[in-house]
């Protein structure tokens, strides 16, 4: 249960910060054919990710996908992503992840990351209690369509929600 605590409160610390902030500490993770989902970076200096534990499966290693802005603008086609693998090694916005982590009860995993790309910090830990209502930012990678990095905000509805979120 505190695992889910934290996730929800790294969530709702977020909603003071530009998206961009946000969109740069969150991450596309791939587990092959396992799954995928959205993470975020808790931790700069150990290069760590949280992530839901259905979306790593049975995989110790992962492949992470950090934001990837091309003159300019944000990319947020999946194809894009998938067929500029190299290039998005070669400046660090693909990174491979090992699974230090996971606990099934609270559907969360723990990753650490190979190398992080330039300038990306750490989704900060809520100082204060979240209360209902409080306004929330995510980021997610809806599994129905085939675009990244959607960032969404609204009002805190409970911690079931924010557990949730991983499949948005």
């Amino acid at each position: 249960m505190r695992l889910l605590l934290l996730f929800a409160f790294a969530l709702c610390s977020s909603a003071r910060l530009r998206a961009d902030d946000v969109v740069s500490a969150c991450v596309w993770i791939r587990a092959e054919n396992d799954g995928s989902g959205a993470g975020f970076l808790v931790d700069a200096k150990k290069k760590w990710v949280v992530t839901c534990r259905h979306v790593v499966g049975e995989r110790n290693r992962v492949d992470v996908y950090f934001a990837w802005k091309r003159s300019g603008s944000l990319a947020t086609e999946k194809t894009e992503y998938l067929a500029n693998r190299d290039l998005l090694r070669e400046r660090k916005l693909l990174v491979t992840g090992t699974v230090l982590r996971k606990s099934d009860e609270a559907d969360l995993a723990l990753i650490e990351l190979d190398a992080l790309p330039e300038s990306v910090n750490a989704l900060s830990l809520a100082s204060a209690e979240v209360r209902l209502g409080d306004p929330l930012r995510a980021v997610g990678h809806r599994l129905d369509l085939e675009t990244l990095f959607i960032p969404t905000r609204e009002p805190f509805a409970g911690l079931k929600q924010a557990v949730t979120l991983c499949d948005v």
